[in-house]
C-alpha cells in the first residue's frame, strides 16, 4: 500500500483523506494541531508544523513515501517541494510555480511580463515604502500579506488614514512580514479550478464568487459563472500563458480573477494546488469530475484526465458567524430536507462551542451545497435555505434565542 503524505489536516483537507482511502492509499497526516478536523481520518498522524519538512523527515525515519500533497494551502507548497525532493516522488511544483503561489508580487511580475492586463500595486517589508507608494495609487486599496492565502490579514482601505493600520495587520499575518498593496479592481469576482496536462489547461471550472467585505473572504461559489463564451475563452488562454511561463506541466492549479466593467479579465493571484472552501465538492457536483483524485494521482505519478460527465449548476455557500461568540443553537435544519437541490450540508461547529467572526477562510463553520438544472434554481434554493437555517451566535452574557 502506497504512503501518501498529506500536509495539513484542516476541514479543507478532509476530501483528500477520504479520496486517498478510496484509492487504497495509506495516509500520513501532518499538522501542528493534534485536534485538527481531519486528524482522525489519517492512518498515521505527525503533530508537527507543515512548514518544517526536516521535522517530518526525522519523524518518519525510513518510512517510504510515494507522493506528497498539500491541498488548499499555499503556505505548505515549499515544504511539499522539499519533501518531494527528499523522497524522490514523481511530482513536485516547479520553482517558478512555487514562487508565484507564495509571493503575490512575483505573480504580478509574471502577469506583467506576459503583457496581460494589470493594475497598480507595490510590495515591501518596509511600511514606510508601502505608504509612500500608496500615495500614487487610486483608492480603494486592497492590503494583504504577500505570502498568505485564505483571506488572512486582508483588508480593503477606502481612507488613506486607515492604510498604516491595514499594513501592520497584514504584516502580522505574513510569514516574512511582507505586505502587498493593490488597487482594488471593481467587477465580478471569480475563481478558476484547473487541471494542467502537458503544459496546457486540460480542465477548467470557472465559478462566480460573492465576497464579504472588508476582508474579501469568500461567502459563496456559483458554477457556471455567468460569463460570456468569449470571456471564458480569453481566460483559458491567459491561464495557459501563465502556466507555461511558470513551467507548470502537470497537476492542479487555481486562480482568482476579476472581470471588470469593461469586460477585461484581471488575474489577481494563483496557487499551484487544488482550491479550498469546498471547491472540489462544488466541481464534483457541477461536472462529475473528481479533482481530488486527479491531484492524488498526479502526486503518485499516475497520469489522469478529467472529463466532465455532466454539466449542471451548482452553488456552495459558506456557513459562518457574523461576530465572535458562542454558538448557542442551530435552528431550521429539519426544513433543509425539503429542498431537492440541497446535496450536502456540513456544520463543523457544535452548540456551546466558541466561534469566531468570519474574517478568513479558516473561520468557516461549514457549508451548504446545492445542484440543479439552472443557476436560478440553486440561487433560489439557497435563499429558501437561509430563511430556514439560523446559527444563533451570542456574545458573552447574552441569552440564547428561542
Amino acid at each position: 500500500m502506497s504512503n501518501l503524505l498529506v500536509l495539513g489536516a484542516s476541514a479543507d483537507q478532509i476530501p483528500t483523506y477520504l479520496e486517498a482511502r478510496r484509492l487504497g492509499c495509506r495516509t500520513i497526516g501532518v499538522d501542528q494541531r493534534d485536534d485538527a478536523p481531519a486528524v482522525a481520518l489519517a492512518d498515521e498522524f505527525l503533530p508537527v508544523s507543515t512548514r518544517e519538512p526536516e521535522a517530518v523527515i526525522e519523524r518518519l525515519g525510513a518510512v517510504a513515501v510515494a507522493g506528497v500533497v498539500a491541498p488548499a494551502s499555499d503556505a505548505n507548497q515549499p515544504a511539499l517541494r522539499a519533501l518531494a525532493e527528499h523522497y524522490g516522488t514523481p511530482f513536485r511544483p516547479s520553482v517558478a510555480a512555487l514562487a508565484a503561489s507564495t509571493d503575490k508580487g512575483y505573480f504580478h511580475q509574471v502577469v506583467q511580463s506576459l503583457g496581460l492586463p494589470g493594475y497598480g500595486w507595490a510590495q515591501s517589508d518596509c511600511p514606510r515604502q508601502l505608504l509612500h507608494a500608496a500615495e500614487r495609487m487610486v483608492l480603494p486599496l486592497v492590503v494583504k500579506p504577500s505570502d498568505s492565502s485564505g483571506s488572512k490579514g486582508i483588508s480593503v482601505v477606502r481612507d488613506r488614514q486607515q492604510l498604516a493600520g491595514a499594513v501592520a495587520a497584514a504584516a502580522a499575518a505574513s510569514y516574512a512580514s511582507t505586505v502587498i498593496v493593490e488597487e482594488a479592481v471593481a467587477g465580478l469576482h471569480c475563481s478558476a479550478e484547473c487541471l494542467v496536462r502537458d503544459g496546457r489547461p486540460d480542465f477548467v471550472a470557472v465559478s462566480e464568487r460573492t465576497i464579504k467585505l472588508p476582508h474579501l473572504v469568500t461567502v459563496s461559489h456559483l458554477v457556471p459563472a455567468r460569463l460570456g463564451t468569449a470571456t471564458v475563452t480569453r481566460l483559458v488562454g491567459m491561464i495557459g500563458l501563465v502556466c507555461r511561463a511558470l513551467q507548470i506541466d502537470m497537476g492542479p492549479v487555481n486562480f482568482d480573477f476579476v472581470v471588470g466593467p469593461d469586460g477585461e479579465v484581471y488575474l489577481v493571484e494563483m496557487g499551484a494546488r487544488p482550491g479550498g472552501n469546498g471547491t472540489p465538492q462544488l466541481v464534483s457536483e457541477a461536472f462529475g469530475a473528481n479533482i481530488v483524485e486527479a491531484s492524488i494521482r498526479t502526486a503518485l505519478g499516475q497520469p489522469f484526465r478529467l472529463r466532465p460527465r455532466r454539466r449542471r449548476a451548482a452553488l456552495l455557500y459558506i456557513l459562518h458567524a457574523e461576530r465572535d461568540g458562542e454558538l448557542a443553537a442551530v435552528h431550521g435544519t429539519d426544513e433543509l430536507a425539503s429542498l431537492p437541490e440541497l446535496v450536502d450540508y456540513q456544520l463543523y461547529a457544535t452548540a456551546g462551542e466558541t466561534v469566531p467572526e468570519y474574517t478568513k477562510a479558516a473561520d468557516k463553520l461549514g457549508y451548504l451545497l446545492f445542484a440543479g438544472d439552472t443557476c436560478g434554481k440553486v440561487v433560489q434554493a439557497l435563499s429558501t435555505a437561509l430563511r430556514a437555517l439560523r446559527l444563533d451566535v451570542r456574545a458573552g452574557g447574552e441569552e440564547a434565542a428561542a
